[in-house]
């Protein structure tokens, strides 16, 4: 694989309702979540609502904090996210 290709690779999509959904069952708040999530509340919300990356540095980072949120919130990864071609 070349350099330029790493760089080309697409990320997942995230399924945004389903964490907001999951996060809403086990009757938390967004800044409960980031809290437990070591994240502020800000970044709950981007996940959720946007998809942009404004309030992470990457998109690599903000996948990182999306699969963490999935655990802690007791999802499987592809429960939340679609890869992409």
């Amino acid at each position: 694989m070349s350099f330029k290709s790493k760089l080309t690779t697409a990320h997942p999509l995230i399924l945004k309702e389903v964490l907001r959904s999951a996060r809403e069952e086990k009757g938390m708040s967004q800044e409960e979540l980031a809290n437990l999530a070591c994240l502020r509340k800000w970044h709950i919300k981007e996940i959720e609502e946007s998809d942009s990356h404004r309030t992470f540095y990457s998109p690599d980072i903000k996948l990182q904090a999306v699969k963490r949120i999935g655990s802690l919130l007791g999802l499987d990864h592809s429960q939340f996210l679609i890869l992409q071609n």
